[in-house]
């Protein structure tokens, strides 16, 4: 098989949607629920992203027609999360303020439903981090303070994100930030008892949140900003929320040391335990960071301004600029950056070039270890195999997974038409069609001679097709007794000779597993008996 015959779950680049309204240009990124792609409007030429509804998992896709199929779970269960999905884009339809995403379209496509925002340039601030390292107290207190204001402009409409991240901020070229992805978010009631479905990201979420029914409020919100707050300045992941039941949080003062008491004593308290020992809304945790009430006019420490330059375009200056990044910092007003940028800019240079070494050197490796995957995955469906986990559907379709060899073993390849896709669970099949298989494969499918062992312990050695035993070989079931002879469509049928345990044997014809023709029947004596045979029994 080519490797250009592999498919995933996403839709390739070039299809369209919406009656060609939408084409598909790329993925962006996928989760748990869904596929963001990069797409453009074929009439306006613009570009848009567009969410797609996918449970990882438990979708797949019909590559031809590009209709979502289920597997493991049931069609109610699969519609109201995808309701859900839809509640999102009616939850965001209702916000209009500029650090949140907004809602071009939604509609229903290909079994499932789609949500269209303006696409955003820029990165998201776990990407920024993580490239970079930990940020300037005051690019991060900047970046708080803009989060902060549109979860301010959510929390007075009555509406909680849920999911506050680095993951889900984006970070515009500009600095301006924008909240995105509000898939969890929900209305409430300030400090009431309300049921909401618990979802979570680990490390951020506040342990009420861990229950479907718990007191919510917007400290819930402030409890992940603080979170993030603390990702932003030291670089690390807290610690979760249950495990911090059993273990303290490093304070975020023990990891940067640089960072102010103040700063260190605001992030603890917007992540106490304890709902009311947090900031109660996010004017409270601002107002101890700036001691500001005008906080929403981002600002830095007293006596220093901040122009919020682009991390990007300091990676950029490093790049390109060499030794003349000091002739930049001495032709330009130092107020235009801050103190304490300026300080660290030069010491931490070499650790910026090392990382985006060991970046390109991480994304090769990758690189080359998918593109291993590809060729094992095409050895596999059409070589020999040896020990192979199968799963058959039918004689179309069937699921794969090694248990030996180099190929990823922890995930099961779908097969449709020769056709392979990575799934994480395979559906449960029959005993009689759920085997372990050692020998020719075609086209994703035992084809050729082979050896298996079923489910139910009985094994077979002979011949396949597509799958199924087809031609001569030997069967062996788990109480002893044996078939030898031909096989049409997994069944016996044709000639063939069954023998028991205790000696006796039937000698003859067979049709779908049963005595039908004419044949000898001898039993544990040496007794013999000849005739015609119909459905397994001799006829009178």
């Amino acid at each position: 098989m080519n490797e250009e015959n592999v498919t995933f779950n996403e839709l390739q680049p070039g299809t369209a949607l919406y009656d060609g309204k939408y084409i598909i240009e790329r993925v962006l990124g996928a989760g748990g629920f869904g596929i963001t792609y990069y797409a453009r409007h074929a009439k306006l030429n613009k570009y848009f992203a567009i969410k797609e509804f996918f449970i990882n998992g438990y979708c797949v896709r019909n590559v031809q027609h590009f209709t979502i199929l289920l597997q493991g779970i049931q069609d109610d269960v699969y519609d109201k999360y995808r309701h859900k999905f839809v509640e999102e884009a009616q939850t965001l339809a209702k916000l209009d303020h500029p650090g949140i995403v907004k809602v071009v379209d939604v509609f229903d496509e290909n079994g499932t439903s789609y949500i269209v925002m303006p696409f955003l340039s820029g990165e998201n601030l776990q990407e920024v981090v993580e490239k970079n390292g930990k940020l300037p107290y005051e690019l991060a207190v900047n970046f708080m303070a803009q989060v902060c204001e549109a979860l301010d402009y959510c929390h007075k409409r009555s509406i909680l994100h849920r999911d506050v991240k680095p993951a889900n901020i984006m970070i515009t070229p500009e600095n301006r930030t924008v909240l995105i992805d509000f898939g969890s978010a929900r209305e409430f009631v300030h400090d009431k008892t309300q049921s909401h479905t618990a979802m979570l990201t680990q490390g951020y979420a506040p342990p009420e949140q861990y229950s479907s029914v718990s007191r919510k409020g917007a400290y819930s919100d402030i409890y992940s900003i603080g979170a993030t707050f603390y990702f932003t300045v030291t670089g690390v992941k807290p610690t979760d929320a249950a495990a911090r039941l059993l273990e303290n949080l490093v304070e975020p003062k023990t990891i940067n040391s640089k960072l102010s008491d103040t700063a260190n004593r605001t992030i603890l308290k917007a992540m106490e335990i304890k709902p009311e020992n947090r900031y109660q809304n996010v004017d409270g945790l601002m107002y101890e960071l700036t001691k500001r009430k005008d906080w929403r006019n981002p600002v830095v420490e007293k006596g220093k301004k901040s122009k919020g330059l682009s991390i990007f375009l300091i990676i950029c200056l490093l790049a390109l600029c060499g030794g003349g990044v000091v002739w930049y910092l001495e032709n330009q007003k130092k107020a235009e950056i801050s103190a304490r940028f300026q300080e660290n800019l030069l010491q931490e240079r070499a650790e910026i070039e090392a990382r985006l070494q060991e970046e390109a050197r991480q994304q090769e490796e990758t690189r080359q270890h998918e593109e291993e995957q590809r060729r094992l995955l095409s050895a596999t469906l059409n070589g020999r195999v040896i020990n192979l986990r199968v799963r058959l559907l039918d004689e179309n379709s069937t699921y794969l997974q090694p248990t030996e060899g180099d190929l990823d073993g922890s995930v099961w390849y779908m097969i449709i038409d020769g056709q392979a896709e990575r799934v994480s669970r395979a559906p449960a099949t029959p005993p009689e069609r759920a085997f372990i298989y050692s020998g020719q494969m075609r086209n994703g499918l035992p084809h050729g001679e082979g050896e298996a062992k079923y489910d139910d312990d009985t094994t077979y050695e002979g011949s396949f097709q597509r799958g199924l035993r087809h031609g001569r070989g030997i069967r062996t079931f788990p109480n002893g007794t044996t078939y030898e002879g031909e096989h049409l469509e997994g069944k016996a049928h044709g000639r063939g000779r069954q023998t028991n345990t205790d000696g006796s044997f039937y000698d003859g014809n067979w049709a779908n597993d049963l005595e039908h023709g004419f044949g000898r029947l001898v039993d544990a004596d040496g007794n013999e008996r000849a005739g015609n045979f119909e459905n397994g029994r001799m006829a009178e």
